[in-house]
């Protein structure tokens, strides 16, 4: 998957770009001003097991996916809406891509979530 360019709607306009990595969704941003991009980038990695979900969000004049995280520690310094949740606002254009995203890292919270289960289930018969 490529990178996908998106907003976070908090106050002031950050903008970057999202990819993955696995076993981590890499978030690049920086703040946005009128005038220009800032110069200071910055980079977090949001290891996958540390999502709690994913939801895609689509709306009239809206696509966005609501990242949800176990810490708040692991948004590191992405700004939130709130606490541990990260939010980015993606254009129309890249709505196919977004969704794809959010179904593959949901596949990938099911698939971790089924391990803890099995695993558990195998100290369970022991």
């Amino acid at each position: 998957m490529d990178t996908l360019p998106f907003k976070i709607p908090v106050g002031i306009e950050y903008t970057g770009l999202v990819r993955l990595e696995r076993p981590f969704v890499v978030v690049e941003f920086g703040k946005w001003s009128w005038r220009k991009m800032t110069k200071q980038i910055k980079e977090v990695c949001i290891p996958i097991n540390e999502l709690v979900s994913v939801e895609f969000i689509t709306r009239m004049l809206e696509t966005r996916l609501d990242l949800r995280l176990r810490s708040m520690k692991t948004a590191g310094e992405i700004p939130c809406s709130r606490p541990g949740l990260v939010q980015l606002q993606f254009a129309q254009r890249e709505r196919e891509a977004a969704r794809e995203l959010a179904a593959f890292l949901s596949a990938a919270i099911a698939e971790q979530r089924l391990e803890q289960l099995e695993s558990e289930m195998h100290r369970l018969e022991e």
